[in-house]
């Protein structure tokens, strides 16, 4: 049996059965696509992003670089300039783009932001991923990083959401549990549930607790559930 195929029946017998035995995973992004997949549901945006700051001549030179293989555009305010490159090589399923964010107050560092991202999780994607995100960071970025995950996953059907929160913490022996309901009227979250597992590197502290997973629970208008999943920190709008 292919290593794939016995990692996800690995996953279906845990969510079958609640174990709370934590499964080594390697990277965050396959991590969370086969924990949703195993519970059916359907990857509809994901993106990892790593960023570092850069010496504002380190930055030049970077936009350099990128100009000789990439498609650039420019933004310009008072506060900052803003590089964008895309990839002119075109990989099925995902996209890639660079940031370099240069403040007009030369005492700021600049800020380098390096994007994969896509619309739907196969495994061509994947495999892909896995042969892109490396080569990324190895070639455009130093230890130095930060490192940011995060996907959106739903079904057509109804899915009890303290039965999925529970598969994922078990799966990941998440640690510190935190929920927070959302009570606002306006509010387009039911539910937000903060947690840390080991097995990802990432993390932030709260309150000197250690935390890399958020989880936001959000329903439609016919009560849908969709789960925004991100570590260490969710740090778009969704």
């Amino acid at each position: 049996m292919k290593k794939t195929g016995m990692i996800s029946l690995l996953l279906l017998l845990l969510l079958t059965t609640k174990a709370a035995a934590v499964v080594p995973y390697s990277d965050e992004m396959t991590d969370l696509a086969a924990i949703v997949q195993a519970q059916d549901l359907r990857v509809e945006n994901w993106e990892v992003m790593i960023r570092e700051d850069l010496a504002r001549e380190e930055a030049k030179q970077v936009i350099a670089d990128l100009k000789n293989s990439h498609k650039v555009t420019t933004d310009k305010n008072e506060n900052r300039v803003k590089y964008s490159f895309v990839s002119r090589q075109k990989t099925d399923g995902i996209t890639e783009q660079f940031n370099v964010v240069i403040p007009r107050d030369e005492q700021h560092s600049a800020r380098f932001i390096g994007v994969l991202k896509g619309t739907y999780w196969s495994e061509q994607v994947k495999a892909s991923y896995l042969k892109k995100a490396p080569g990324m960071k190895a070639e455009f970025f130093s230890e130095s990083t930060q490192k940011f995950t995060w996907l959106k996953a739903k079904n057509s059907g109804i899915i009890n959401n303290d039965y999925f929160l529970q598969n994922v913490t078990e799966i990941l022996g998440v640690q510190h549990v935190l929920t927070q309901h959302e009570n606002n009227a306006n509010s387009v979250h039911e539910k937000i549930v903060y947690g840390y597992t080991p097995l990802w590197k990432e993390k932030i502290s709260l309150n000197n607790t250690p935390m890399n997973l958020q989880i936001a629970v959000k329903e439609d208008a016919k009560g849908n559930p969709a789960y925004i999943i991100g570590t260490p920190i969710l740090i778009h709008e969704y």
